[in-house]
């Protein structure tokens, strides 16, 4: 063979070292790092939310492979299965339920970990739906997703918004004791919504040991800065006789606060806007974060706000 017919072969050879040399580089690199482990939860960004329509999927784990998801619009809910789950590849399955808004969708999530952030394609599959789908029946679209924040302590957490910011999440990803950890450290610094979150989670032994002593201090200190969950629990306990002598003429005072409170007063006007005034204004019940950790005390409901 002559020398310029082996010149192209040895360049050949040269490459196909440099790639077997740099991929072995990346799995040294790869095999370095400590290994994932499955999360607490993830906040996925899939389908609208795409395209900036605000429905962020609550997908809930635990620490197992199997989970549950919630959507924050239009009713999806789903089983969600990890398949695999490290730096080479992630991969997740997810099963809608028959309550959903969408039974019988079904969908493959496909991924890899890049700076703390999943990214990726999803492949679903819906009978009788995505009829320009190829096949019919079936679509791709892009989503990623981030593991959240949900502990915060004295230390590191340096205002009580950022402290509510990671108790809402807390919440909303079943972490109970963390949930309380971070709107304690913003009720001490002054939130009136947090001290009544605070007041209902010591009332109802959320994440912490009853204290209906802590519980009537809090939700005394939410309800003189006018919050309405904290106006609405006071006037239980003084009702019931909770952690104190019950007594009609402070349960209707407060009652009649909470009543007049300007945050139920906008929920009822926009209520009233969906033609759901009646309901909204028979039934008194808690609203927005302390809806959320309410829900905690019921392992069926989920509640995402």
């Amino acid at each position: 063979m002559h020398e310029k017919q082996l010149a192209p072969i040895g360049r050949l050879i040269g490459l196909i070292f440099l790639v077997a040399l740099s991929c072995r580089s990346a799995v040294a690199q790869a095999s370095a790092l400590p290994p994932l482990t499955i999360p607490v939860g993830l906040e996925v960004c899939d389908g609208g939310c795409m395209n900036s329509d605000g429905n962020l999927g609550t997908w809930i784990f635990h620490g197992q492979k199997r989970g549950k998801a919630q959507w924050s619009r239009g009713g999806q809910v789903a089983t969600v299965t990890i398949e695999q789950y490290d730096y080479q590849r992630i991969v997740i399955r997810r099963e809608d339920l028959p309550t959903s808004s969408s039974p019988g969708f079904t969908a493959v999530y496909e991924g890899t970990m890049r700076n703390k952030r999943i990214e990726g394609t999803a492949t679903a599959k819906w009978p009788g739906h995505f009829p320009q789908g190829k096949p019919p029946g079936s679509v791709q679209y892009s989503w990623f997703a981030t593991v959240p924040l949900t502990t915060c302590s004295p230390a590191g957490t340096s205002n009580a918004q950022d402290a509510m910011e990671i108790g809402e999440k807390a919440a909303r990803f079943r972490q109970p004791l963390s949930t309380f950890s971070c709107f304690l450290i913003a009720a001490r610094k002054g939130d009136g919504q947090s001290k009544g979150i605070v007041g209902l989670m010591y009332r109802d032994g959320i994440g912490t040991a009853v204290n209906y002593d802590e519980a009537l201090h809090w939700l005394k200190a939410g309800a003189i800065q006018d919050d309405y969950n904290a106006q609405l629990g006071l006037a239980q306990m003084y009702e019931v006789g909770i952690g104190t002598a019950a007594d009609p003429q402070q349960a209707q005072m407060w009652k009649q606060r909470a009543d007049n409170n300007p945050a139920i007063i906008r929920q009822r006007e926009q209520a009233r806007q969906q033609a759901q005034q009646q309901q909204a204004a028979q039934q008194m019940m808690f609203m927005g974060l302390a809806a959320v950790v309410e829900a905690m005390t019921r392992p069926d409901v989920y509640v995402v706000y």
